[in-house]
């Protein structure tokens, strides 16, 4: 929730994302060697990685909710 007090860090929240993406996309090229925008994968390629993708965000959701509750 957005209120007039903590609108200043709407900007840094952001930057710091742009920050990562930035990050991420170079880690990416020099890993893979090309962009996401020119990989030659197929879409089921591309769905079956973000499926994947979500799972291991699934688990660790799972493990960081049963440490709050520890």
């Amino acid at each position: 929730m957005t209120t007039a007090r903590n609108l200043s860090c709407i900007e840094d929240t952001e930057t710091l994302v742009i920050r990562d993406i930035t990050t991420r996309q170079q880690l990416g090229l020099s890993k893979y060697g090309t962009s996401v925008a020119n990989n030659p994968l197929e879409l089921r390629a591309w769905l079956a990685h973000a499926y994947e993708e979500t799972l291991d965000k699934a688990v660790m959701n799972f493990n960081a909710a049963g440490n709050l509750q520890n």
